[in-house]
């Protein structure tokens, strides 16, 4: 069986879940609160996945290995992990469902290691179901800070789910060959790439939440574009970022990204406020 089946299997399973609830809920916050939820995976993974290499996924859909392992990752913290804690913070399933769950995910590390498709280094099993279950506590309990009064979380909710959709198009356009980042804190070329391309996706997803938080004239919100090309042209200056295309070509592709991305952002931030009055 081709490594590749069993991560689209689960995927395929998780999406369709997803369709469901959003089918049920027939609202845009559901997909707000999945990115963020995704956001802060990112946050643990950027720790003990890409900085100390607490595992290995082997999907072998890409030919470059760190990028098909981070790949094998996308998938779980993406779309996998989020949409389960999505629906325990919807429902609010209780405790009983919470280890239920986890115990699941459990079983399914375990398949995967056993068909050789993920490899630990100095991670087990045990800690993946004692993480999920603190995991799906918060997440079950964030919905309901969010719906508070305070703004904090609309504001960590924002920053996670900015996070989440830059760090997966930053990611996107390494394996695509557009560009490549190097700091020379890995050896590996590729595994160094995508430990900064995380670091300078938070700083990105930083600048827009923080821009669109203070201010609602658009051609303020523009400002943080200006921030984030200044930079990008220092990187590039300092040879930290490495155009792989024709100039014209990049900025053709990545600065509609960010335009998108800024919209994204702020659409994202209103339907916050909505659902915060709503709750």
């Amino acid at each position: 069986m081709p490594n590749s089946i069993p991560f689209l299997i689960l995927i395929a399973v998780c999406a369709i879940a997803y369709s469901v609830l959003l089918f049920h809920k027939r609202a845009a916050w559901p997909v707000i609160l999945l990115l963020s939820y995704s956001g802060m995976i990112y946050v643990f993974e950027f720790f003990i996945f890409i900085w100390k290499d607490s595992y290995r996924y082997s999907p072998h859909l890409l030919s470059i290995p760190y990028y098909d392992n981070a790949l094998g990752a996308v998938f779980s913290n993406l779309l996998s992990v989020p949409v389960v804690s999505l629906f325990v913070a919807v429902y609010r399933l209780s405790w009983r469902w919470i280890v239920c769950l986890s115990l699941a995910y459990g079983g399914v590390e375990w398949l995967f290691l056993h068909w050789g498709i993920y490899q630990h280094n100095w991670w087990r099993t045990w800690y993946t179901i004692l993480s999920l279950m603190l995991f799906f506590m918060l997440t079950r309990q964030w919905k309901i800070w969010l719906a508070g009064r305070s703004r904090l979380f609309k504001f960590v909710t924002l920053l996670m789910f900015a996070w989440s959709v830059v760090a997966t198009l930053v990611y996107t356009l390494a394996v695509t060959g557009v560009r490549i980042f190097h700091i020379g804190y890995f050896q590996d070329p590729y595994h160094d790439d995508i430990f900064f391309s995380a670091i300078y996706a938070f700083f990105k997803a930083a600048v827009l939440s923080v821009t669109v938080t203070v201010t609602l004239r658009r051609w303020r919100r523009l400002s943080s574009l200006l921030i984030i090309l200044a930079a990008h042209l220092i990187l590039m200056q300092l040879g930290i970022l490495r155009v792989l295309i024709p100039l014209w070509q990049y900025w053709l592709i990545y600065m509609p990204c960010c335009l998108f991305v800024l919209w994204l952002v702020a659409v994202s931030s209103r339907k916050l406020e909505q659902f915060r009055v709503e709750q």
